[in-house]
C-alpha cells in the first residue's frame, strides 16, 4: 500500500483554504446584508464540496491507518509506533481544517436557523456529525446541493456544512413565513450512468403545485423531478428500513413536546468583544498581548507565523514554544485571590464547533476581520479562569459549594427552616465566562435570576427544573 505523504495534504488543504476564503467573503457579505444573489446561493456547493475534499483526505489516513493496523507484524514495532503517532497528527490537523469549513457554515446556517431554537435542541438530542459518510451517499448529496439551491420557493439548506443539524440532510427555509418549514432525508442508487436520488420531507406546510427546482446560478435546475416514483422503487430493504426510522426522527422534529417548557423572558447579555478586540489590536507589534479583563478572567492572543493552514503540520511545535515563551503570568497572578481555597485555573479556547444554546462563533458581535483572523487561526485565542471571585460572592450570599466526585459543581442555599436550592452543574456558568466571554456580571446575575425564579415559584415539595439559557445572535 502506498503510504500518505505529507506533501499530499499539504496540497489539498491550500486548495481548501483557498475556497473557504472565498466563501468566508460570501458570508461577510451576506453577514452585512451587502450581498450578490448569485453569490449566496453559490455558497453552500462551494463549502460543502471544499470540506468534502478535506474529507477525502481524511479517509486516505485512516485507510493506512487500517491497514498498517491489519498487517502489523510485517512492521518493525519502532517503525509502526512512529508512523501511527504521525497519522494521528495528521488526522487531528485535517479534523481541525474540517472544522473550520464547518465554523463557517454554522454562522451560515444560523442565520436561516435562529428562529427555531426548539428545532436546533431537537437536533442536538442525536449524536453529532463528525464527518461525512465516503461513498455514494454524500456524492449524491453533494450533486443535490449544487443543482438546487431553490425548492418551490423555499431556500435549500444542506444540513452537512455544519455541526449541530444531526437530523435529514436538507433543511428548507420559508422567506414567506421566516421560519424552518422541512426536513429532508436524501438516498440515492446508482445505475450505469443515471443517477437517482430519492427525496422524502417531513413538512409543516403544504407545498402547492408542480415542484419546481432552481439550481445556485438561478436557472431551472437539470436534476429533473419524478413524482411518480412511490415507495423507493429499487432501494436495498436495508436501506428502506433505515430511511424508515430516519423519517420517525423527522416527524418528531415538528411534533409539541409534551414537557412543560415556560419562558422566563429575554435579556440583553453583555461579553467581552471589545476587550479582545483590543487585546487582538495589541498583539500585532510584539505578536502577544495578555491582559486581566475582569476579576475572573485573562485574555491572551498570540499572532500565529503560519500564512496558511497547512503550515500548522510543520510548525505546532514552534508555535506552542510561542505562547509558552510570551505567557505573561504577571497578569495571570491578578486573578489569584489570596489564601482562597478556591483558586484554579482553567485554559480555555474558543469554541469552533457550535452546539445548542450557544452563538456559532461566526456570528460573534465582533469585528469581522478580527473573526476571520481568529476563525483561520492567523490569531491563537486562550482565556484562563479563576472561578473563586465568583465563588466567594456566591458564598457571601449565602450558598454553599460543593465539587462533586464527578467534578461537576454545585451550590445550595437554605432558603428558609423547610427549604434548600440546589444548583446543579454550575460549571456552565463558568463555561459561559471562560469559552464564550459573557461579562464576570453577568454570570452573576444569571445564577442570582435562578434563585429569582426558584423563589417566585412559592413551591411547596420536592421540584426538579431545568434551566436553559440560550444565546442569541
Amino acid at each position: 500500500m502506498k503510504l500518505i505523504a505529507k506533501n499530499e495534504i499539504i496540497k489539498a488543504t491550500d486548495k481548501v483554504e483557498k475556497e473557504y476564503l472565498e466563501c468566508w467573503k460570501i458570508f461577510k457579505d451576506f453577514r452585512s446584508s451587502n450581498f450578490n444573489i448569485d453569490e449566496l446561493f453559490s455558497f453552500q456547493p462551494k463549502l460543502a464540496n471544499a470540506i468534502y475534499k478535506e474529507e477525502e483526505i481524511y479517509y486516505k489516513v485512516c485507510e493506512e491507518e487500517q491497514y498498517l493496523i491489519k498487517n502489523k507484524s510485517r512492521y518493525k514495532i519502532e517503525w509502526f509506533k512512529k508512523r501511527m503517532k504521525k497519522l494521528k497528527e495528521y488526522k487531528e490537523f485535517i479534523n481541525n481544517v474540517i472544522n473550520i469549513g464547518k465554523c463557517i457554515g454554522d454562522g451560515f446556517i444560523y442565520i436561516f436557523y435562529n428562529k427555531d431554537m426548539d428545532l436546533i435542541k431537537k437536533h442536538s438530542k442525536n449524536p453529532r456529525v463528525t464527518h461525512m459518510a465516503k461513498g455514494l451517499g454524500t456524492k449524491a448529496e453533494l450533486t443535490f446541493i449544487s443543482n438546487t439551491a431553490v425548492f418551490n420557493g423555499c431556500i435549500v439548506l444542506y444540513n452537512g456544512i455544519c455541526n449541530f443539524l444531526n437530523i435529514g440532510d436538507i433543511s428548507l427555509y420559508s422567506p414567506q413565513n421566516s421560519r424552518i418549514v422541512a426536513i429532508g432525508e436524501l438516498k440515492s442508487k446508482q445505475e450505469d450512468n443515471k443517477l437517482e436520488i430519492s427525496v422524502d420531507f417531513i413538512s409543516k406546510i403544504n407545498f402547492k403545485g408542480d415542484t419546481i427546482l432552481y439550481a445556485p446560478n438561478g436557472k431551472q435546475s437539470e436534476l429533473k423531478f419524478n413524482s411518480e416514483i412511490k415507495n423507493h422503487e429499487g432501494f436495498p430493504n436495508y436501506v428502506i428500513e433505515r430511511l424508515e426510522r430516519q423519517i420517525k426522527n423527522m416527524e418528531n422534529m415538528f411534533s409539541k413536546d409534551k414537557q412543560e417548557i415556560r419562558k422566563l423572558g429575554d435579556r440583553k447579555a453583555m461579553y467581552y468583544y471589545k476587550d479582545l478586540e483590543e487585546i487582538c489590536k495589541k498583539s500585532k507589534s510584539n505578536g502577544a498581548c495578555v491582559e486581566k479583563v475582569c476579576n475572573s478572567l485573562v485574555i491572551a492572543c498570540f499572532i500565529n507565523d503560519n500564512k496558511k493552514l497547512s503550515d500548522q503540520l510543520s510548525s505546532n511545535i514552534k508555535n506552542k514554544k510561542n505562547v509558552e515563551n510570551n505567557f505573561d503570568l504577571e497578569e495571570v497572578n491578578k486573578i489569584i485571590i489570596k489564601e482562597s481555597k478556591y483558586n484554579s485555573i482553567y485554559m480555555s479556547e474558543l469554541p469552533l464547533i457550535c452546539h445548542y444554546g450557544n452563538v456559532p462563533l461566526a456570528m460573534w458581535d465582533l469585528n469581522l476581520n478580527v473573526l476571520k483572523d481568529i476563525i483561520f487561526q492567523r490569531k491563537n485565542i486562550f482565556t484562563i479562569f479563576n472561578p473563586a471571585y465568583i465563588i466567594q460572592k456566591l458564598e457571601n450570599n449565602g450558598y454553599t459549594y460543593k465539587k462533586q466526585l464527578d467534578n461537576s459543581i454545585s451550590f445550595s442555599k437554605k432558603i428558609d427552616d423547610k427549604k434548600i436550592m440546589e444548583l446543579h452543574n454550575a460549571e456552565f456558568y463558568f463555561h459561559l465566562m471562560s469559552m464564550f466571554l459573557m461579562s464576570e456580571d453577568e454570570v452573576l446575575n444569571l445564577l442570582q435570576a435562578s434563585e429569582d425564579v426558584f423563589l417566585s415559584s412559592n413551591l411547596k415539595e420536592n421540584v426538579k427544573a431545568n434551566f436553559e439559557i440560550i444565546q442569541r445572535g
